[in-house]
């Protein structure tokens, strides 16, 4: 791709001290970023924009929107850094070709060990580059890095015949945390940029919330009590509390009790627990740090 383009890159923070690639990546003027750390991404926004305004003195920026390779069934939530600056924009479509293993960087947690295992699977590798036409944003669309951003993935979906996903690399990132601790797919599944924009809340934000949810003693299939779920909260143990918890639950499996068996059905809690994704939901409701249309 650098000897296509001629331009550079932005990467992760952890692929300059790869030997050879962390080199040929300073060699470019690649812009690294710290995924984990807010200041560095608000320093790659600001690079960015920087770059867009001299463009005359800089090569070609070539930004994976999705944070990520993977194997290319679909396309992840594009982040909206390569689309803050408002100027047009050259989509590619970058496709590998495998028989064996899938040579794209598909897992956070894999190393560099582990992809070039599946490099060295089969005698050779080879990825296709399809170049689409430009894209000019429109005014909306340059006052807005979410909507062009979102509008770019549409159009690069319609023409490319690849569905869109409606998680982001971020999501992934808190898949894999919460498995080590026994949360189940659905329930770790969270929204990200939902999150992150209407509630202010970042990975690392997620990820304590998951430790807190583990030592409040959730079950093996990552369940916690109303007794754990009012500690965390540090709520009082009233009508409403319970009514609270419950209601959470009933959300979740898409039952509705009636007004006479919910009294009842309050004074049960173990048969009831909730799960990660409701014990978050409360956490966000309670401390009011999300909208009142989200809430």
């Amino acid at each position: 791709m650098c000897w296509v383009t001629g331009g550079c890159f932005i990467s992760a923070i952890e692929n300059r001290k790869v030997p050879f690639l962390g080199s040929i990546l300073e060699g470019t003027q690649a812009i690294f970023v710290d995924r984990g750390n807010p200041l560095s991404r608000e320093h790659t926004l600001s690079e960015i924009r920087r770059r867009a305004k001299e463009a005359k003195d800089w090569p070609p920026l070539v930004i994976f929107p999705e944070g990520t390779t993977h194997n290319g069934k679909s396309l992840l939530h594009f982040k909206q850094g390569a689309f803050q600056p408002g100027v047009p924009v050259q989509p590619v479509i970058v496709r590998h070709h495998y028989k064996h293993m899938n040579v794209a960087w598909s897992g956070v947690t894999e190393g560099m060990l582990q992809a070039f295992k599946r490099i060295t699977s089969q005698w050779y590798n080879s990825m296709s580059i399809e170049y689409l036409p430009m894209y000019f944003p429109t005014e909306a669309e340059q006052q807005n890095a979410q909507m062009y951003a979102d509008h770019v993935r549409r159009y690069m979906s319609d023409k490319s015949g690849i569905p869109c996903s409606k998680y982001s690399i971020d999501d992934y990132q808190i898949l894999l945390y919460a498995s080590k601790f026994g949360i189940a797919q659905e329930d770790a599944l969270v929204g990200m940029d939902l999150l992150r924009r209407e509630a202010h809340l970042s990975i690392n934000d997620i990820k304590k919330f998951i430790n807190l949810f583990r030592e409040l003693g959730a079950d093996r299939k990552g369940k916690v009590s109303y007794e754990s779920f009012i500690a965390a909260l540090e709520l009082p143990d009233t009508k409403l509390a319970q009514e609270t918890f419950h209601k959470l639950h009933e959300v979740r499996t898409a039952t509705h009790l009636d007004a006479t068996a919910s009294t009842s059905a309050t004074t049960d809690s173990e048969d009831a627990p909730i799960a990660f994704r409701d014990f978050l939901r409360s956490i966000a409701f309670v401390t009011r740090n999300v909208t009142t249309a989200e809430r």
